[in-house]
């Protein structure tokens, strides 16, 4: 079709400027379909586009709705918390120094976190606005390991008697005494005639709650230097045995000398540290980077 129509046309005897002047008629048509098509192309992209604009505009406002409540939801929580804080807390009908000394020995026995300490009463009172609530205030001074205080201090606050921490004063002991801080506390015990009987009001069966390390000891340490006598003297963990444990400390066998070794949480080892003491799962944690890249190792006490 298209040799006869130049046929058609060079019988005519139509000149090139004519044939030329045909041809860029019929290329400008086509440049025109093209471009209506592209254009119809576009306007349908960009309704696709405008109404995924408002979906988003939707989505948007209803983000920016919850973002405005936030505060309002945090304050909600906050006051329901408070609520069953305060849901959960018994006051006595009476309390003194000795109940008041019983009931931390309490804690103490069920968590194992006996320390040595001072303590006295320091003053008591009514409560401004409930002249039926009563209160003494103590004074707890001493020093102990640091996650010691942690679980006494998280009990108290949980557990159902009502005591409130009033002042609270923590600093570290000189190095020779590390992993140990001193401690003051004081402290309202609260109690009312119309409380609960003090003899019925017992401890609840709470999980221990642990620091995972001690906030005074530096994480930051300089590098080891593997070429010294110092290293080859440090314990490695292929060569020990750990025998026993308490919360603060680990006891370990130096299978290579035969001697027992202390080690507390942040002391040195081939490559690394002691990172913590898991008393719940009776196990000790190193970490160690022997290749630089860090490594958990989780031991346990083996039988000698």
């Amino acid at each position: 079709m298209g040799e006869y129509k130049l046929t058609f046309l060079y019988k005519k005897g139509l000149d090139y400027k004519a044939r030329n002047l045909i041809f860029l008629v019929i290329i400008l048509i086509l440049i025109i379909v093209v471009a209506l098509m592209i254009g119809k192309n576009l306007r349908a992209q960009r309704e696709v586009l405008l109404a995924r604009n408002a979906e988003l505009q939707r989505e948007l406002s209803r983000i920016m709705t919850e973002l405005a409540t936030e505060d309002v939801l945090r304050a909600k929580l906050a006051d329901l918390r408070e609520e069953q804080f305060l849901t959960d807390k018994r006051m006595p009908d009476l309390n003194n120094s000795t109940l008041a000394l019983t009931y931390f020995f309490d804690i103490f026995r069920e968590y194992n976190t006996n320390f040595k300490f001072n303590y006295r009463l320091v003053n008591s009172g009514t409560v401004n606005e409930d002249k039926e609530v009563h209160y003494n205030r103590y004074a707890i001074e001493g020093q102990t390991y640091i996650n010691l205080l942690y679980v006494f201090i998280d009990q108290l606050e949980r557990q159902p008697a009502f005591y409130t921490i009033e002042a609270f004063d923590m600093g570290t002991l000189p190095p020779e005494e590390r992993g140990m801080v001193n401690f003051n506390i004081e402290l309202n015990a609260y109690y009312t005639p119309t409380g609960v009987p003090h003899d019925t009001l017992t401890l609840k069966d709470l999980r221990e709650r642990r620091l995972i390390y001690n906030i005074f000891y530096p994480r930051i340490h300089e590098p080891m230097k593997i070429d010294t006598e110092e290293f080859r003297q440090m314990l490695d963990l292929s060569e020990i045995n750990i025998v026993g444990m308490t919360q603060e400390r680990v006891f370990i066998r130096n299978r290579r000398t035969g001697n027992i070794e202390v080690m507390q949480v942040g002391d040195q080892i081939r490559y690394g540290r002691l990172q913590s003491i898991d008393w719940n799962n009776q196990e000790v944690v190193f970490r160690i980077s022997p290749t630089g890249i860090a490594e958990e190792i989780r031991l346990q006490i083996q039988p000698e």
